[in-house]
């Protein structure tokens, strides 16, 4: 008997769950890190998460080590914005002490904020009021905040280069 279709796994998030390796990297985690563009759009096109992090806490999202080759960082770069536009379903907040970007800890000064593009939990700094944009692949029409990643991914300025 099939569960009701809102209980139902796609592909993609299967993929995310069963197939971790002992480091618990992701099919999509390791496809972006080793470049393969297709295969990380395919598993991002089936349902594929792009906040999921291995067991040391990186995923697709985190900055990578600086001393990458500028040909295998601008690579990067391409495949996580090509990621970013492809998300088409509203992501989960994610929760947790800390920016997911800048491990900032959140205190009454400190207030927590979500990107509504990608969930991260972010501090102001990292996802400042003032990076806002319309969400209609989302129904979310009116500008919504969003992390400095998320914003030069899908701001129409860059999109364009």
């Amino acid at each position: 008997m099939l569960a009701p279709r809102s209980r139902r796994w796609s592909f993609g998030r299967l993929a995310e769950t069963l197939q971790r390796d002992k480091l618990g990297n992701t099919p999509l985690l390791l496809a972006y890190v080793s470049l393969n563009g297709v295969v990380a759009v395919e598993l991002i096109r089936r349902g594929g998460l792009l906040p999921t992090k291995n067991l040391a806490g990186v995923g697709v999202l985190d900055s990578f080590p600086p001393d990458l080759p500028p040909e295998a960082a601008e690579q990067r770069t391409a495949i996580r914005r090509k990621l970013l536009e492809l998300t088409d379903r509203e992501p989960e907040w994610l929760d947790g002490p800390h920016c997911q970007i800048c491990n900032t800890k959140f205190t009454l000064q400190i207030r927590k904020h979500h990107c509504r593009h990608c969930g991260r939990v972010a501090c102001s700094k990292c996802a400042p009021k003032d990076r806002k944009l319309p969400l209609p692949k989302f129904k979310l029409d009116k500008p919504e905040r969003l992390c400095e990643l998320c914003y030069d991914a899908l701001s129409p300025v860059n999109a364009a280069s």
